[in-house]
């Protein structure tokens, strides 16, 4: 009789299932493990497109880095401290004639040719050839040439090989000679900031730059920092760059 009773209580027990306890127990692991799982989504989600957004911040500022260098090692886009003469210049004469306008200054020591002495640049005056209509530099001397130089003889200017100032050296003349940073907006304005948009969020590029303070004054050192919309920092790089004029110089 005992047997029959426990039989029947167990069957009923096990007809009636999970209590509502139980139930809520289970729905509350269910939903924190849930919640665990998607957290742990939007966090993997997040670090990802973070990362994208690191690698292409630093590819931006390597592009730009890249550029300044290409420009720094091309002697041709430095203002450089050597030119040749555009025609002969006899002994006696207090000008020559050269073929590059830029990169000679009033005051500059400048060495022509064969010539054993330094000299000076008093004045400068751009012209052009009427027989070819050339521009070139006529460059005025402090004192006559003590021989003849013939076309093609070099004017070499010391002044930027053994500048005593911060804006003479070279690294002051490739400052100037920058390429504008890479933008997807007009930076005409601001050329050593750019703005890209990297996964929908907006990035800003800032290169910052300044000559090193010891003579001659031919280290350049450039700065980057991209900054997100909230102006936090995601990629900071720094460098160094010589211009390559500057191992031409006597």
């Amino acid at each position: 009789m005992k047997t029959h009773l426990l039989l029947r209580a167990l069957k009923k027990s096990q007809s009636q299932g999970f209590t509502l306890v139980e139930v809520a127990v289970s729905m509350l692991v269910l939903s924190i493990f849930i919640g665990t799982a998607m957290q742990g989504l939007v966090l993997s989600t997040s670090f990802k497109v973070r990362a994208k957004q690191l690698t292409e911040a630093n590819n931006w500022i390597q592009q730009d880095l890249e550029d300044v260098k290409a420009i720094a090692s091309d002697v041709n886009q430095v203002p450089h401290t050597s030119s040749i003469l555009y025609a002969d210049a006899l002994a006696g004469d207090t000008t020559i004639k050269v073929t590059q306008l830029a990169g000679f200054r009033l005051g500059d020591s400048i060495v022509i040719g064969t010539e054993s002495n330094s000299n000076e640049i008093t004045a400068l005056q751009t012209l052009t050839d009427p027989a070819t209509s050339t521009d070139y530099l006529e460059v005025t001397l402090r004192d006559p040439l003590t021989s003849t130089q013939t076309t093609d003889a070099t004017a070499l200017v010391l002044a930027r090989c053994h500048s005593d100032l911060d804006t003479g050296g070279f690294a002051a003349y490739l400052d100037e000679t920058l390429p504008t940073v890479q933008s997807e907006t007009d930076n005409s304005s601001t050329p050593k900031s750019g703005r890209k948009t990297i996964l929908g969020k907006e990035f800003t590029l800032q290169r910052t730059t300044s000559v090193r303070q010891a003579k001659p004054y031919q280290i350049l050192e450039v700065t980057y920092n991209v900054t997100d919309e909230n102006q936090k920092s995601v990629a900071q790089v720094s460098s160094e760059v010589v211009p390559n004029a500057f191992f031409d110089c006597p």
